[in-house]
């Protein structure tokens, strides 16, 4: 499991989940936007401040990890 917050400048702010090209095979299985925990969809819209956990293969984790660098 990884966690990644979504940065005010980072790649994903705005994006829906639908329209991002992931390099491995990963789920975002919850996000965190305050007190809310959302159980994302396609149409899900990041948002600045958003906590993502996510999962993905063990073997990809380092790639995980370099993607979500912002």
């Amino acid at each position: 499991m990884y966690e990644h917050n979504v940065e005010e400048n980072g790649k994903l702010k705005d994006k829906l989940i639908k329209d991002i090209s992931f390099p491995v095979n990963l789920m975002i299985v919850e996000i965190d936007r305050g007190t809310e925990k959302i159980v994302p969809k396609g149409d899900t819209k990041l948002m600045s401040g958003d906590k993502l956990l996510v999962i993905a293969p063990k073997g990809d984790f380092y790639k995980v990890v370099e993607y979500f660098k912002d």
